[in-house]
């Protein structure tokens, strides 16, 4: 579906209701160009901030190559 500005200002309140019940998009436009659009959120569990990504990111090597140095933190060293 597609609205003038001035349409959905009129009709925002329904609007709002009747695309959470239809899933259906609506394109704002403002001189005949779009300027915004209005979705409803379909899965809420992406919006979370930690876990997002659970899943999906794989680990296949260490990034950071073995330097064979030995750590003694015992080993004191006077400046």
């Amino acid at each position: 579906m597609q609205l003038s500005a001035a349409e959905f200002k009129t009709n925002c309140l329904n609007l709002i209701d009747r695309i959470q019940e239809t899933q259906e998009e609506v394109s704002i436009t403002k001189h005949g160009k779009i300027i915004a659009k209005l979705v409803t959120i379909k899965n809420k569990t992406s919006a979370k901030l930690f876990g997002h990504l659970k899943g999906r990111i794989q680990e296949n090597e260490d990034i950071v190559p073995d330097l064979d140095l030995n750590w003694n933190e015992d080993l004191k060293t006077d400046p």
